[in-house]
């Protein structure tokens, strides 16, 4: 939640907009999921989160325009509340916390309403897309807005379009936070997309990460290795080497702010070559589709020049011919990108979209198109700075459409059918990001996800070399990370890794607690950064070591490919002592920061470097390499 005088400020603009009368908002209700006491997870309407923000069933508001004067109508929690659900806010209390001074019982909701009509006054509704909205609106006013759109307040809906799609910087901050769950979710989803594993173990991971960050998911989890379903959302498929996962998903806000984002990986790791041809056709069609957004251009024309790049793109790969315009202007295209090229995003993941599609993406300016793909676009209109919205081009290989387009004979002047029977299983490819309009142009939010092939690639392969040098022994340590003896050293590695768009941790070794997961740095440099790959290539003076939050060894390459299981415990700096023990040394420190420490002493770094421990013992290969044993050094 914003303060409270966000949402009275939000209020009062509302108020000017809409010069009279009464504007009600309807809050959601528990949904029950099989019998009234076991109930879908609750999510509060948008629209009311926006101007009261209480995230709490059975709640309604309204603004009074004349008046000045705001309600929220609920019921006072009683001794079952208590029972079941502890102590709970007040309603006067959660009013305060909004800026609304005046409460009122749920069923006091039909009188206010009631003396309004009775006046002559204006009350102003929003189209419902619940059940209980279309029971209270005719229960209420006598309204069916389902048999009669025109019962929705026309004049509602364009205030509060005007006002939400314009983000604040509090909100982007908002949806920025939910990118950073989002990053987490891929981050996981990378690392896990071997041959062998289920879809449902990634979708269950990246909803669990998202659930314990506290917002959850902003939308059901798309994930499948059948792309060519664009909104795909059973996980049944075991993965097996070349397919691709497709994965649209994100993560919402502890204050309901959605984001999302959709990535095209290759399990394993290695992206064939038709793969990688038709996957950075995509990429150039995000790319340069993001490059265009900014004020005064209409979303339409972004959605055309990722068409277009989208039909030059397979033009060259012999699947399409003839003029890349005119192709694009009949539609021909659209059997290859049958969607639209992004939406909005908000509070909603398609924001506002509940309040009817073409009153929030189109205008007097811009009318939707009949035309199939492009009469799928849901945001067309001029954009403005304080807009977000989602670029997400994608390519698809859909066997009912091809057949049916080739029976038709459609489009032949543009369509290579022949060419088409080798892709009919080659599934789809999305790439989404999430941009913010700029008064000068625009910002992808969010840290980067790995977008590139190469960034991809190497997302996937670090795990899975890792696992392989490591062995089953490695795949049950879950907190992994690169250390580095000097900070020098450490700043280099850490701007590589941030450049290529990762996560690196390269705590000093004196740093405490839990260390967030990451695999050796040294396989990713070797596959993206050849020329660095020497930072942390075995030499006799190796700068770096790997471990996990128990202890660390020395990162040496041939250790890395030969080790498969290990136990170690913390670290010691001796070099203040003034000691220089030999490899088999078993020391314990008896004085200083270390007091009580011991262990057997392993390797020198170098002769400039500091000297190291390793406490507890090895294991190579089952076998242990040093054991714990009667003391032969003692430091002082």
């Amino acid at each position: 939640m914003f303060e409270a005088k966000t949402y009275t400020q939000r209020r009062d603009v509302l108020r000017k907009r809409l010069g009279s009368g009464l504007a009600l908002f309807l809050g959601n209700e528990e949904s029950p999921m099989n019998y009234a006491d076991n109930q879908y997870a609750f999510r509060q309407d948008g629209t009311f989160l926006y101007y009261f923000g209480l995230h709490t069933p059975g709640l309604s508001g309204v603004v009074d325009i004349e008046e000045r004067k705001d309600i929220l109508f609920g019921n006072e929690v009683d001794i079952n509340d208590i029972i079941w659900m502890g102590d709970l806010p007040t309603m006067n209390e959660r009013a305060a916390r909004v800026g609304v001074k005046t409460t009122f019982p749920a069923k006091s909701l039909a009188d206010v309403l009631r003396n309004a009509a009775a006046k002559g006054r204006k009350i102003h509704v929003l189209p419902p897309y619940r059940p209980e909205h279309l029971f209270k609106l005719e229960s209420l006013l006598g309204l069916k807005p389902a048999e009669d759109p025109s019962a929705a307040s026309m004049d509602l809906i364009r205030a509060i379009v005007a006002q939400r799609e314009v983000k604040s910087e509090a909100e982007v901050a908002e949806i920025e936070t939910a990118l950073l769950t989002t990053y987490k979710m891929y981050d996981a989803a990378m690392r896990m997309a071997q041959p062998g594993v289920w879809e449902q173990a990634i979708a269950g991971r990246m909803e669990g990460i998202a659930a314990a960050d506290g917002g959850g998911i902003a939308f059901p989890i798309i994930l499948s290795k059948n792309g060519q379903i664009l909104h795909n959302h059973t996980h049944v498929n075991r993965l097996k080497k070349g397919d691709l996962m497709v994965v649209d998903a994100g993560s919402a806000s502890p204050g309901h702010y959605a984001s999302d984002i959709t990535r095209t990986i290759p399990v394993g790791g290695n992206f064939t070559s038709k793969q990688i041809d038709v996957y950075e056709i995509i990429r150039a069609a995000n790319e340069n589709a993001i490059a265009a957004v900014r004020p005064g251009e209409t979303n339409k024309e972004v959605h055309l020049l990722a068409a277009k790049t989208i039909a030059a793109g397979l033009k060259e790969l012999g699947l399409m011919k003839g003029d890349v315009d005119a192709a694009v202007e009949q539609g021909a295209h659209a059997l290859f990108f049958p969607h639209g090229i992004g939406h909005q995003i908000g509070l909603d993941v398609h924001d506002m979209e509940n309040l009817g599609e073409d009153n929030v993406g189109y205008d007097g300016t811009v009318q939707r198109s009949p035309q199939f793909g492009l009469k799928s676009l849901r945001l067309a209109k001029k954009l403005k700075p304080g807009f977000v919205l989602t670029i997400e081009p994608g390519i698809y290989f859909i066997p009912a459409l091809i057949d049916t387009w080739k029976a038709e004979k459609k489009h032949t002047d543009f369509i290579v059918y022949s060419k088409l029977d080798s892709y009919r299983a080659f599934g789809g490819i999305r790439i989404e990001d999430d941009v913010l309009v700029t008064p000068t142009g625009r910002r992808v939010l969010g840290k980067r996800i790995p977008k590139t092939p190469v960034q991809i690639s190497a997302a996937v392969k670090i795990c899975r070399r890792g696992a392989g040098a490591f062995g089953r022994g490695l795949r049950r340590m879950e907190n992994w990370f690169v250390l580095c003896t000097k900070s020098q050293r450490e700043f280099q590695v850490e701007r590589l890794f941030q450049e290529a768009g990762f996560p690196v941790y390269c705590p000093r070794f004196r740093a405490a607690g839990r260390i967030k997961p990451f695999f050796p740095c040294y396989e990713f440099l070797r596959f993206s950064y050849p020329e660095q790959y020497k930072l942390v290539k075995y030499t006799r003076g190796v700068r770096y070591v790997v471990g996990n939050d128990a202890g660390a060894v020395p990162l040496d390459v041939r250790l890395i490919e030969e080790l498969r299981s290990r136990e170690v415990g913390g670290l010691i700096e001796l070099e203040k002592y003034g000691v220089e023990p030999s490899v088999g040394d078993e020391i314990e420190v008896v004085n200083g920061p270390w007091k009580g420490l011991r262990g057997v002493f392993h390797k020198h770094l170098s002769d400039q470097d500091r000297v190291m421990i390793l406490l507890n013992y090895v294991s190579y290969q089952g076998q242990l390499l040093i054991e714990k044993s009667k003391l032969k050094k003692v430091l002082t």
